[in-house]
């Protein structure tokens, strides 16, 4: 075989790969494919770290200032599934807020523009170490979820609920408790 056409052969063949690599499965090329290593804290300085998810089937929901619009939305959606299925002890729900770029002198000011109640819990990431390591889709709800060995079987992102998405994401969280779908 001709050198130059096996080295370009080899080349094309790898360039293929990489293009297509996104595509194959839930989780795609470049992200993170466990629960990162973490400590943050939340809007009531509370800290958190990776090891307060360990050996949880964990649900992250994360997005920008302005995909927070479609976080509640989503987590609702997905809360009251697992409630029909008795599965809302099961599944730790992981909520952060991508808030990189934010001057430290506004820190403070966005701190407090969190909600106040309690339940209501986000992480605040301001080095956005999650929209990183997950590659989160700017200006939508994030959805990542992770099984009880901290392997992400599952990512998607959306705005709107989408009844076909949902039933994905849904349908991912059932198979991790082997819950027919």
């Amino acid at each position: 075989m001709d050198p130059q056409f096996k080295s370009t052969f080899t080349f094309f063949i790898c360039f293929l790969w990489l293009a297509l690599q996104p595509w194959f499965g839930s989780v795609g090329f470049g992200r993170d494919s466990t629960l990162i290593r973490f400590q943050l804290e939340d809007q009531f300085d509370q800290a958190w770290t990776h090891q307060d998810f360990s050996g949880h089937a964990t649900i992250i929901v994360g997005s920008d200032r302005q995909g927070s619009e479609y976080n509640e939305i989503w987590s609702f959606a997905i809360y009251d599934s697992l409630v029909k299925h008795e599965l809302k002890d099961s599944v730790k729900f992981l909520a952060v807020a991508d808030t990189r770029g934010v001057p430290s002198l506004l820190k403070k000011m966005v701190k407090r523009k969190f909600p106040r109640e309690a339940h209501r819990w986000i992480m605040i990431d301001w080095e956005g170490k999650f929209a990183v390591a997950y590659q989160f889709v700017p200006h939508e709800c994030n959805l990542v979820v992770i099984d009880r060995a901290g392997k992400v079987v599952h990512q998607q992102s959306g705005k709107e609920l989408d009844p076909k998405k949902l039933d994905l994401i849904l349908g991912e969280i059932y198979t991790l408790f082997k819950i027919p779908h």
